[in-house]
């Protein structure tokens, strides 16, 4: 048997101030509101300088709270592409969902390995280095409950590399990638 409650306006009672409190153990499902937010932070730099996938050490985990859920995937990953003796860079960012060992690319940058490339520069001469923060923005549904594990991968250009969380302006120091996962009530 199912209950049926209908009202116009829920209003916290008078000793409760203007809160009205879901107990424990139970949950309020409100479509398109954020029921979570969960954000990492990588700092460790790497290098990658393959024409092939590489991770770029920057992920992070959610666990949804429903099947119908969404799960909004805010990116901002520090990159410095540069090349070795040629006066231009390239590269791409993609965003790999991993769910019960499978990985899939929901966002990919890079259409095959000469190009078009999401990240690329050209300049007067050879040896160059640019510092600039690669966004991604992907609203995914990945339809469950379990952990959902999200990463990036980067690949470069044949002459290209790039220095993942490394600051252009302190060559001993880096700067930092962070991954905003939110769930969004669906």
């Amino acid at each position: 048997m199912t209950s049926r409650l209908v009202v116009d306006t829920i209003q916290a009672s008078t000793l409760g101030g203007n809160m009205v409190t879901i107990p424990t153990g139970q949950k309020l499902y409100a479509p398109g509101h954020i029921i979570q937010a969960v954000q990492f932070y990588s700092s460790t730099s790497t290098s990658i300088a393959s024409t092939t996938y590489t991770n770029t050490n920057l992920s992070g985990s959610i666990n949804p709270s429903s099947v119908n859920s969404k799960i909004l995937v805010i990116v901002n990953q520090s990159v410095r592409p540069g090349s070795t003796g040629v006066a231009y860079a390239g590269g791409g960012v993609r965003l790999v969902r991993s769910l019960a060992g499978i990985d899939t690319t929901v966002v990919d940058s890079v259409a095959d390995v000469t190009g078009p490339y999401g990240i690329w520069f050209t300049g007067a001469s050879a040896g160059l280095n640019y510092a600039m923060m690669h966004n991604i923005c992907y609203i995914d549904s990945p339809g469950t409950t379990a952990t959902v594990s999200y990463r990036t991968q980067a690949r470069m250009y044949s002459s290209s590399v790039a220095y993942m969380n490394f600051n252009l302006a302190d060559t001993n120091g880096t700067s930092g990638s962070n991954i905003l996962l939110m769930e969004i009530g669906g």
